[in-house]
């Protein structure tokens, strides 16, 4: 399986259609979520069939060649930012970086430090606790980070991802939004940035920002080969951690479901559906008020999982799922995964989309690990460790797509 590597547009450099600039870290250009583009009221958008084109343009024409798809990339960005995420602002221009302490670890095989990361503005401050397990050997290793509610990881994973050669960095995501519908908007990052409009979601995954950032200052990590993960609602924020940084060199969320990998349209006959009403009370917090005017209302929405994913393209994502985790909907993860993989085919990146299947139930476990680790050693050092990826598991069902790529 070769893996191409992924190219790293800047469209400050490019000339365009659309007054679009890119949004991403390094390229010195506006947001995408402060271009210009003019988004229907929820209540004023059609009816929509099947999987959305993520070809259509803000003009209503198509793109017809690779050269637009730049330009249309940050379009679609613009529109999840604008129904789904909110604004979110860019990096930081100061970070501080406390180093609390290191030790050897696993009978001296790593190493664990322990730090913390602040950014204050306008008067205020918030204090990420991070945490890196790495090999205890010189050089600079390739990380996977992941957001969580604390910075412990289990020795089994830490151990087998150092084997690997792996590092594994965790933040405590709660330190910058608490995970509370009683907490909408209030304290941590939000009262830094109060003129933007993220939901929790959002603001966790900025937090891979802020880690980063920390990175360029410790001198051991690799920093052209960097992976973001994390579980369920850390799936989420893993994905959008990678769709804010392009200095993340590929997504692995794991079992995401809606919001995430997952659509919020389509299940299998017979099992519970997760849709946007769900969210509504018990997760208000999560997303951008915009969000939550699609519950029940599904049909309308002029996106759906498959352009989380499409929005990378053609940067790599790894999607780890779980056969009978139903209520993360892996009938609709499919669906969605099929429909970007016919953009990344297209883009001639095919095997930078990888969706792992496994037996079992909602968790995050070491053969999910290991996946997300053997589809990197693909990706970074063309070396196959065995694992197979893109097996489908709804091999009769019908993709819901009408559009066909140009």
């Amino acid at each position: 399986m070769k893996i191409k590597k992924a190219q790293h547009y800047c469209l400050a450099r490019i000339a365009l259609v659309f007054p679009i600039l890119m949004a991403m870290a390094p390229c010195p250009a506006a947001s995408a979520q402060q271009a210009e583009y003019k988004f229907p009221a929820v209540e004023d958008l059609p009816v929509t069939e099947g999987l959305q084109n993520p070809f259509l343009k803000p003009d209503g024409t198509l793109v017809k060649s690779k050269e637009e798809w730049p330009a249309q990339r940050e379009y679609l960005k613009a529109m999840l930012i604008h129904y789904q995420y909110g604004t979110v602002p860019p990096n930081p221009e100061k970070i501080d970086l406390e180093r609390v302490s290191s030790k050897e670890i696993l009978d001296g095989k790593g190493i664990l430090d322990l730090f913390n990361v602040t950014v204050s503005r306008n008067g205020k401050s918030v204090t990420l606790h991070c945490s890196l397990y790495r090999p205890n050997k010189p050089g600079k290793f390739p990380v996977v980070i992941k957001n969580d509610r604390d910075v412990k990881e289990k020795d089994n994973i830490v151990s087998k991802a150092i084997d690997m050669g792996y590092a594994i960095a965790k933040y405590a995501r709660e330190d910058l939004a608490k995970d509370s519908r009683q907490n909408v908007r209030k304290g941590g990052a939000y009262d830094l940035y109060p003129e933007y409009t993220w939901g929790s979601i959002g603001v966790w995954a900025w937090g891979y920002q802020l880690v980063i950032d920390a990175f360029e200052q410790m001198d051991v990590i690799d920093m052209d080969k960097i992976v973001t993960t994390g579980h369920s609602r850390g799936g989420k924020t893993a994905l959008a951690g990678a769709i804010f940084d392009e200095r993340i060199a590929i997504a692995g969320p794991n079992s995401s479901g809606l919001g995430g990998t997952a659509s919020a349209r389509f299940f299998e006959t017979g099992q519970r559906e997760q849709k946007i009403q769900v969210h509504v009370v018990p997760h208000a917090h999560w997303w951008s008020p915009e969000y939550y005017k699609f519950a029940n209302n599904e049909q309308v929405m002029p996106f759906d999982a498959h352009f989380n994913l499409i929005v990378l393209a053609p940067r790599p994502v790894h999607n780890a799922h779980a056969t009978e985790d139903y209520w993360a909907n892996p009938y609709g993860t499919e669906l969605a995964q099929r429909a970007a993989m016919k953009v990344y085919k297209w883009l001639d990146a095919e095997d930078n989309l990888a969706l792992h299947w496994r037996p079992g139930g909602h968790d995050q476990t070491l053969g999910d690990w290991v996946a997300l680790m053997d589809f990197a050693d693909l990706y970074f050092f063309k070396r196959d460790n065995g694992n197979v990826f893109n097996r489908r598991i709804y091999p009769d069902a019908p993709l819901p797509v009408t559009w066909e790529v140009p």
